[in-house]
């Protein structure tokens, strides 16, 4: 056995080194993790302690983690509903741009009343070389009110099929929209060199918008 003050060997049974004439203590032989059987648990100091808390993967960051994940859901989830409202203002502005003056009737050739509406080219088109969906005549192809009731109604769709929770509701609103937007430019296009009224501009407008909100809700919904 050897001293445990100065390591030198004494003899089995000694009391007291010869070398160093301190105490030896009986030496017990111990199974593995059981030489600090019976010890008092080592406190670390306190600034261990707070450096730990402050560098500890799993207790720092994971609830913060957790936390931030929990966030960006909410935030995506308001974003989604703000999208899907913007697509529902939209399609209702683009079925009431049916009823207000799409272009003024001076000078065109086409008159089916004075300052007419998409929806008096939807029930006179008839009248004047066309039908309810178009007047085709002179060149000119025109698109009725009937292409802005059907993209309103088909965006508003789309945008209740995003509100019960269906994620291609954006697609369905973003398709509409895009048919509106079509009809539109082409009357725009048609009439460019008259006097284009507030209405087909709404629907141009805001059939654009409705793209948007679609596509957008469409991405971030989940």
């Amino acid at each position: 056995m050897f001293c445990q003050q100065c390591g030198s060997v004494v003899q089995e049974g000694q009391t007291f080194c010869d070398d160093c004439s301190r105490k030896i203590f009986a030496q017990q032989q111990a199974a593995p993790g059981e030489v600090f059987a019976g010890q008092p648990p080592v406190t670390p100091p306190e600034q261990v302690t707070q450096y730990l808390d402050q560098h500890s993967t799993g207790v720092q960051y994971a609830p913060q983690a957790a936390q931030l994940a929990a966030v960006s859901r909410s935030d995506n989830a308001h974003l989604v509903l703000g999208l899907t409202l913007g697509a529902m203002v939209s399609g209702l502005v683009v079925i009431l741009s049916t009823f207000l003056t799409w272009v003024s009737s001076d000078g065109f050739e086409f008159v089916v009343s004075v300052n007419p509406t998409g929806w008096a080219f939807l029930t006179k088109g008839g009248s004047v070389g066309g039908n309810f969906a178009w007047i085709r005549a002179e060149g000119i192809l025109y698109f009725s009110g009937l292409w802005s009731i059907l993209a309103g109604l088909g965006i508003i769709a789309g945008a209740v099929m995003l509100l019960v929770g269906y994620r291609q509701g954006g697609r369905v609103a973003g398709v509409a929209a895009i048919v509106g937007v079509f009809a539109a430019a082409i009357n725009l296009v048609m009439t460019f060199k008259l006097e284009n009224g507030i209405g087909i501009w709404l629907f141009l407008l805001f059939s654009i918008a409705a793209v948007f909100c679609g596509e957008f809700a469409t991405r971030k919904s989940t």
